[in-house]
């Protein structure tokens, strides 16, 4: 598929998945989604870095995607910073990262993370990367290409959309275009593709 790199969003992945990334060789990023302060999902992160801290595929944590309400906040970053130091406890040989729904923004969970992510905004890299130059920055979630298999043309009838790298919705872009930016640009650790199997649950047209 030519990825050498996979985003087990947005939730733990399976041993079998991570028993098979060690196998080739592939880095897995290991998330979770929600990122609560409550002591059902502490507890949940507890015990996904206890059982996958063993795994050679996992390079990076992921603390959460995508908290709207909270990730720009005092208690989004409070919330955040519990979970760093609670990873340091667990697994200090790695790093973590938040996929971040945010430009050019360093309040709340951003300016705490170790690893900035982005989610889309790809565009904002740059003046982010400028602003903060010695936080890593990596792409969390970036493309976002719709395609339907084995059709070539747009069909507005059956809602089918060409199998090539050129139709995107509105909050994204094709993955050419975001791959660019990342492989001219040392800064970008390189990113994760939205999303790279099919599934039908964000139909877009």
């Amino acid at each position: 598929m030519g990825a050498n790199a996979y985003r087990t969003s947005h939730n733990a992945p399976t041993p079998e998945l991570l028993d098979a990334c060690d196998s080739l060789g592939m880095l897995v990023m290991d998330e979770q989604r929600l990122l609560l302060s409550n002591n059902e999902y502490r507890d949940q992160f507890d015990r996904l870095v206890k059982r996958d801290r063993n795994h050679a595929s996992v390079f990076m944590w992921c603390i959460g995607n995508e908290e709207w309400v909270i990730h720009s906040a005092a208690h989004g970053k409070r919330i955040a910073q519990t979970y760093i130091q609670l990873l340091k406890k667990l697994d200090p040989t790695r790093t973590c990262t938040y996929a971040a729904d945010l430009a050019n923004i360093f309040a709340g969970v951003n300016s705490v993370i170790p690893v900035r992510g982005f989610n889309y905004r790809q565009f904002a890299v740059a003046d982010y990367h400028v602003d903060h130059p010695g936080q890593p920055i990596i792409g969390t979630e970036m493309g976002s290409t719709v395609t339907t298999r084995g059709v070539w043309q747009k069909d507005s009838i059956r809602c089918y959309v060409p199998d090539q790298d050129i139709t995107a919705p509105w909050w994204a872009s094709t993955a050419e275009t975001w791959w660019k930016l990342a492989a001219e640009n040392d800064y970008w650790l390189g990113g994760f593709v939205w999303t790279g199997l099919d599934y039908r649950g964000e139909p877009t047209f």
